[in-house]
């Protein structure tokens, strides 16, 4: 599974652009855990309608957007699992992800997971 933090790229250019903070990363994490994922940027005169910011999942050949903006998207809302926190301090910004964990039935086997993280501006 990936995760990535993406931009609108045609209004970045319009906006000057941005500098990611973010470096790309693997988290080797156990079935049940937490998972804080931080997109941090650095962006004169961001605008959140302008310049949205999203965490997308990708896995296999699918992708499925995870927010818009501040608002979790189906299906990852209805888990209750997943929160989006969006923290400003001009010029930086921090768009965190926290993927709460589960109880696992004792039943079944826990598998580590790989999650990795690629922050980048969006093709357009």
């Amino acid at each position: 599974m990936m995760c990535e933090c993406v931009f609108n790229a045609g209004a970045l250019a319009a906006s000057g652009g941005v500098l990611m903070l973010s470096r790309d990363h693997v988290y080797d994490v156990t079935s049940g855990s937490e998972v804080v994922l931080d997109c941090e940027f650095h962006m004169d005169g961001y605008r959140m309608f302008d310049n949205p910011t999203v965490w997308e999942k990708t896995q296999l050949d699918e992708r499925s957007r995870v927010n818009i903006m501040g608002v979790v998207q189906e299906p990852f809302a209805s888990t209750r699992r997943f929160e989006v926190v969006f923290v400003e301090q001009k010029p930086r910004y921090c768009l965190r992800l926290t993927i709460q964990g589960r109880d696992v039935p004792t039943e079944y086997s826990i598998i580590p997971v790989s999650i990795s993280i690629l922050s980048h501006p969006a093709a357009t």
